[in-house]
């Protein structure tokens, strides 16, 4: 199995559709997410807090897609308090294995990164790049992995490691990601 099979079995696609309070459809989004746990068949997923988290007076409705399983999410927590944090923490009932996460990883300029996103709406697929710049201390890294939209909130994976989640595209460089 290659690092991108075994990727697969820990990502998945989020849809999420947002209703304003008059009944008016807001917004209409797909993005990808990364499996860090399981508690029997409910797997917590690490993703991104700007596809999933709803806003002040609009209702959101949230599915979660593993093998082409559909499962409605359960429970939404925002990870930290602070508007910057563009991460939050999902529980739904979908099979996949748990990705293995990175402790004490030491980002080095060159570090061969990849990747599995859903973009256009389809499920996992991979790309790769290279760690491009880090901030130690914002802990953002600037990779040269290419990524679209649907890409937000799939895993930044190291030595088959989990070292960061996709949160931003970078418009003006067409292989650039912000995680």
């Amino acid at each position: 199995i290659n690092k991108f099979d075994t990727l697969s079995q820990s990502t998945v696609r989020l849809h999420t559709i947002g209703i304003n309070a008059d009944g008016s459809k807001l917004f209409d989004v797909t993005y990808s997410g990364v499996i860090i746990s399981r508690d029997g068949p409910t797997a917590t997923i690490l993703t991104v807090a700007h596809g999933c988290v709803p806003r002040k007076d609009q209702v959101t409705y949230t599915t979660v897609s593993q093998n082409g399983e559909d499962a409605v999410l359960g429970h939404i927590t925002k990870v930290g308090n602070e508007d910057s944090v563009d991460l939050c923490l999902v529980r739904a009932d979908v099979t996949g294995k748990p990705v293995h996460i990175a402790k004490n990883y030491k980002p080095v300029i060159g570090d061969k990164l990849y990747s599995v996103g859903s973009p256009a709406g389809v499920r996992r697929f991979p790309s790769e790049g290279l760690m491009a710049m880090h901030d130690s201390v914002t802990a953002q890294y600037l990779t040269s992995l290419p990524v679209a939209a649907g890409y937000s909130g799939g895993p930044i994976m190291y030595r088959g490691r989990l070292i960061g989640i996709v949160t931003a595209q970078i418009s003006t460089l067409p292989h650039g990601s912000i995680a």
